[in-house]
């Protein structure tokens, strides 16, 4: 390395400085957005709860007739809504990486605006959409809107992105717990002590905001009172099995789908709308997101043909559903039909073996974190996640095990987590992909090739510079002449179109927000 990138160690001393000041400013910042984040999305799930009784209540007759010509007419308001402001169609968590990965551009207001009004006209037309996901685009666009208003550089503005997103999956679920993890599993993908801060303060202001309204009981109130013993746990595994392998069918169907219906324009809408007028008449329980029917499956109300009955028509209605590109999430429509595979096994194998009948909410749950697992490749999330819902830590165990068990097996058929193969899909933005730089951050172990060599004799890229060493618990700006020891987490700055370092395994540590040349630009 040359010695003319060291000449920027002031800069990295001033930064040192500031860094609790500016600390202590994201963190009201982070209870800000979780705020307006949490109050915005519990509207937007009234509004949704709102739409919900307002199709259950259209019967045959009149009213239903209206409801068809009222469908139609908001299918073309969709329509124009997706035209008019595209990052709002499907789920919103594809374009929530794509920002924070500075991958496109969008207005945030246009697009929560778009979220919201369009979601609940979906969910008012019956879609199998669930609230989720676009309560974590919700979420990250007012953490944008507050971002571009009050953050000092790139580095306050993504942490204030993903704390709104955190805010907004905290929000909708009640499970502030999962939604951090979620952010950190599947959004920022790495993780500092101060990521883990902002979203845990946003995730807690808006999951009590979420709490004070709607009450402080789990959204999925199942009584588990029976913890399956242990000799119980081949069967677990049998079914995560089949989870995965129904798990790599759903991501592999919903892009078959999205592509198949994206040549379809505003006619797409329209098949799920037709769709819905038959179910509100026939099988209205596959209408929404799902929540009344895994409550409905979690109470053994259903037959064993009923269930694949079900399981057919809600995975089917959830492709075309989103494959429409209408606004709305895939998070729900996926524990419901984790839900209906996990009580479909239950009864295949209670004709060989003669279960406790309060067993089978214990298979539901399982069937939902596995599914979830699988489809999502977030593991940690789907646990925590159920646990969450269903108010109960008594069954880690049995979830991790079949939670892990799904994951191994779907990654068997070659499948990365719908959201990823969602995201590939996404128009980039040309003036997004502008940036230039990028750090990295890695971990240096024992036997890595850079143990004990001075900072002067690394094999790096020219304009490649290790700004920071911290070991221990101490920050350290090197020199030439610094020894890089085992168990030190280097900061490597180095330019977008650069190779990136041998040493550093392919994909991995990657973080596109610049922490040191976003303080140096506001110096």
């Amino acid at each position: 390395m040359g010695g003319s990138g060291y000449r920027k160690n002031r800069y990295f001393a001033d930064i040192l400085s500031t860094k609790k000041v500016l600390t202590n400013k994201l963190i009201f910042k982070s209870f800000l957005t979780g705020a307006v984040s949490g109050l915005v999305v519990v509207l937007y799930r009234l509004s949704i709860t709102c739409a919900e009784n307002i199709r259950s209540s259209i019967k045959y007759g009149s009213w239903f007739i209206f409801w068809i010509f009222m469908t139609v007419g908001f299918s073309l308001i969709i329509w124009w809504i997706t035209k008019k402001v595209p990052h709002v169609n499907g789920s919103g968590i594809p374009q929530v990486r794509a920002i924070l990965l500075r991958k496109i551009n969008y207005e945030p207001l246009k697009v929560l605006l778009g979220k919201f009004f369009g979601g609940f006209l979906a969910i008012i037309n019956g879609f199998s959409l669930g609230r989720e996901g676009p309560s974590v685009q919700i979420g990250a666009s007012v953490g944008l809107i507050f971002s571009n208003k009050f953050a000092k550089n790139d580095l306050e503005k993504k942490h204030m992105i993903v704390a709104g997103s955190s805010a907004g999956l905290a929000a909708a679920f009640n499970a502030p717990f999962a939604a951090v993890i979620f952010s950190i599993e599947e959004l920022q993908r790495n993780i500092s002590p101060l990521t883990l801060l902002t979203s845990m303060i946003a995730a807690i202001t808006a999951g009590y905001i979420s709490k004070v309204v709607f009450g402080v009981a789990p959204i999925f109130d199942l009584k588990l009172s029976s913890v399956l013993p242990l000799k119980y746990y081949p069967l677990i595994l049998g079914l995560g099995v089949v989870i995965g392998i129904f798990g790599a069918f759903f991501t592999k169907s919903i892009l078959w789908f999205s592509e198949q219906m994206g040549k379809l324009k505003v006619f797409s809408l329209m098949i799920p709308t037709i769709a819905a007028w038959f179910f509100l008449l026939k099988i209205p329980q596959v209408l929404g997101g799902g929540h009344e029917l895994i409550m409905d499956v979690a109470h053994g109300l259903f037959s064993a043909k009923m269930l694949i009955v079900l399981l057919v028509l809600k995975f089917y209605f959830t492709m075309i559903s989103y494959g429409s590109k209408a606004p709305g999430g895939i998070f729900l429509p996926m524990l419901a039909i984790g839900a209906l595979i996990g009580s479909a096994y239950y009864h295949l194998i209670n004709v060989f073996w003669n279960f406790n009948d309060s067993y089978l909410t214990n298979f539901v749950v399982l069937g939902m974190a596995s599914y979830f697992a699988s489809v999502v490749r977030a593991p940690i999330t789907g646990i925590a996640l159920v646990t969450e819902l269903v108010g109960s830590f008594n069954h880690l165990l049995s979830l991790s095990v079949v939670s892990i068990s799904a994951y191994i097996i779907s990654s068997l058929f070659k499948v990365s987590s719908v959201y990823d193969m969602l995201f590939e899909r996404l128009p980039l933005s040309k003036t997004a992909q502008a940036k230039r730089t990028s750090v990295i951050r890695v971990t240096v172990t024992p036997d890595s090739e850079l143990a004990g060599l001075k900072i002067k004799d690394c094999v790096l890229p020219e304009s490649c510079l290790i700004a920071f060493i911290k070991r221990d618990n101490n920050e350290i700006i090197p020199n030439g002449e610094t020894v890089i020891h085992p168990g030190d987490v280097l900061t490597i700055i180095l330019n977008q179109n650069d190779e990136i370092p041998h040493f550093l395994p392919p994909g991995r540590g990657v973080i596109e927000s610049n922490e040191v040349l976003s303080f140096i630009k506001n110096e």
